[in-house]
């Protein structure tokens, strides 16, 4: 058999430049902190996520089905390098927000603290 075998769904011709698949997408969503999982040949579809939730704030398919405003800012990123760095980057926007928008509880320890979320 000829031909080259492909690691994962990004893969090909258009990973250094993009647009890329839905499934390439997905895959760098799955594996956005984890650069290492390109080297081993897996399912994809078997893969857990790695940082981001499946159903994230810029996750290109959420509940099955594609969010095309989240694949055209991917996109937008040019190589699936860039486009997992974005993915990586965006789940610290979000722990940052949601932190500064949280308080203490319980200020009179100095352990592990619990949070609300101020309104």
């Amino acid at each position: 058999m000829l031909g080259i075998s492909m690691a994962n769904p990004c893969d090909g011709p258009m990973k250094a430049t993009g647009p890329h698949s839905q499934e390439c997408l997905d895959y760098l969503w799955k594996t956005s902190g984890n650069a290492a999982q390109d080297s081993i040949q897996a399912n994809p579809d078997n893969l857990p996520y790695a940082y981001c939730s499946p159903d994230g704030q810029s996750a290109p398919i959420i509940n099955g089905i594609l969010n095309v405003a989240n694949v055209q800012t991917a996109n937008s990123k040019g190589s699936a390098a860039n486009v997992r760095s974005f993915f990586y980057s965006s789940l610290f926007v979000v722990t940052t927000y949601r932190i500064s928008r949280m308080e203490p509880l319980d200020r009179s320890r100095n352990t592990t603290q619990t949070y609300k979320l101020l309104e």
